[in-house]
C-alpha cells in the first residue's frame, strides 16, 4: 500500500500555482501592450483621416471669395499647418508625447488632362514633404497608387490626390519584459483623398 504525504503535495500545488500565475500575468500584459497599440493606431487613423481631408478643402477653407482657381498644388506652408496640428493633437492626447517618436508625410499629386479615360492617368506635379523623425522606419508609399485610384470626371480631367501618413513609435511594454533587443515598433496610419 502506498503512503501519500501532504506536505509534499502542497509543495507542487504551490510550484503549479507560480506557473500558472506567472502565464496569467504574461497574457494581461501582451493583451494591455496590444490595448495600447490598438488605441495609438485609432488615433493615428483619426489624424490622418482629418488631416488628407483638411488639405482635400482647404481651398472651400481658406480661398477668398475673389479666387477664380482652386490652387491643387501643395505648398510648403500647408504641409507645415497640418504638421503643427498634427503634433498640437499628438501632444495632447498622448501622455509623454516625444517628438523623436513621430513622423509626417504629406503627398499630393496632380495629373495631366486626358481626352478619355482610357487614357492612364499621368502625374504631372508630385510634392511631398516630411515632418518628424526621418530616421523612423515611416517610409514613402508608392506614387503609383496615386494613378491606380485616380477619378476620372465628366471635365475630362483625373482629379488631384492627396494622401497624409502619420507615424509613431510604440511603447512596447512586452518586448521590454520580454527583454527583447528587437527593433521599436512603429505604428503608421495613412490617409488617402481626392481634391476638389
Amino acid at each position: 500500500m502506498m503512503v501519500i504525504n501532504n506536505n509534499k503535495q502542497r509543495g507542487s500545488v504551490a510550484i503549479e500555482l507560480t506557473f500558472v500565475l506567472g502565464a496569467l500575468a504574461m497574457c494581461m500584459m501582451f493583451a494591455g501592450d496590444l490595448a495600447a497599440k490598438m488605441t495609438i493606431q485609432g488615433e493615428l487613423d483619426n489624424l490622418s483621416y482629418s488631416m488628407v481631408n483638411i488639405i482635400r478643402d482647404r481651398s472651400a477653407l481658406y480661398s477668398t471669395p475673389h479666387a477664380k482657381k482652386v490652387r491643387e498644388e501643395l505648398s510648403k506652408a500647408d504641409a507645415a499647418q497640418i504638421d503643427r496640428i498634427v503634433r498640437s493633437t499628438l501632444s495632447r492626447q498622448r501622455v509623454g508625447f516625444s517628438e523623436h517618436k513621430y513622423a509626417l508625410i504629406v503627398e499630393g499629386a496632380q495629373f495631366y488632362n486626358a481626352a478619355s479615360k482610357d487614357i492612364p492617368p499621368s502625374i504631372k506635379n508630385y510634392d511631398i514633404f516630411q515632418f518628424g523623425n526621418r530616421q523612423l522606419s515611416c517610409d514613402v508609399l508608392d506614387k503609383s497608387e496615386f494613378t491606380t485610384l485616380a477619378p476620372y470626371t465628366n471635365k475630362k480631367r483625373y482629379m488631384p490626390m492627396y494622401r497624409v501618413t502619420v507615424c509613431y513609435e510604440s511603447p512596447d511594454l512586452f518586448q521590454r519584459f520580454a527583454q527583447s533587443s528587437s527593433q521599436p515598433i512603429v505604428i503608421r496610419s495613412s490617409s488617402i483623398n481626392v481634391g476638389r
